[in-house]
Order: C-alpha cells, then structure tokens, then sequence
C-alpha cells in the first residue's frame, strides 16, 4: 500500500483537498460556542492543530461523529497525533439548513494514533 501524503500546513490542506492524507499535530478539545466566554464549554468537538496554527476540525461540527468519545480525548488531549482521514479545504455544508464552521476538516476519520 502506498504511503499517504502527510498534512501539516495550511498549504498542505490547500495541495491535498479532497485526498486521503496522514494529518499531524495537537489534539486539542475546542469551544464551538458563538461567542464563547471564559472559561471555555467542550462539549467533544476536537482540531487538530498544525505546525502552523491551523486548526482542522475532526468531521464537521454538525455532525454527530464530531462529538468525540470520552476515551479518546482523555487518551490524545495535549498529544501530537496522526489522524488518516480525507482532508477538506473547507467543512461540508450540513444535510439540513444550518449555521456550521466553515474552516478545514477532516472527514471522515479512519484513525487515531500516537505520532511517531
């Protein structure tokens, strides 16, 4: 099986858009409040953030799957991870009218692991 391109920049997501890739950096539980107020409300919505400062959404916040389990933000929060998954530019819209973040994602998200 051939390697898969790893992404950790914002010129990476805008390169592998649409492609499945290795994405690399922090995970890290986000507030997805409107206007969110200290201190911050997680809820299971986690990015993984890049060398860079990019933050890429793991699936779409209006997605069930972006709700992440209990085990694995307790087992990755803080950590430097890989995550296999098809890399989007921007979120897919949702099924249904409504207000959804339209920063990177990744969707859908095959695995989690410890980076190397």
């Amino acid at each position: 099986m051939a390697e898969l391109p790893r992404c950790e920049t914002l010129r990476d997501i805008q390169t592998l858009s649409g492609r499945r890739v290795l994405l690399v950096g922090i995970y890290q539980q986000v507030d997805m409040r409107m206007r969110p107020k200290p201190p911050p409300v997680y809820r299971g919505h986690v990015a993984v953030t890049l060398i860079d400062g990019t933050q890429v959404l793991l699936e779409p916040n209006w997605s069930q799957a972006a709700i992440r389990s209990p085990e694995e933000r307790e087992n990755h929060e803080g950590r430097r991870v890989e995550v296999t998954g098809i890399i989007h530019e921007e979120s897919p819209a949702p099924p249904e009218m409504a207000a959804y973040t339209t920063g990177p994602v990744l969707s859908p998200v095959e695995r989690i692991q410890p980076a190397q």
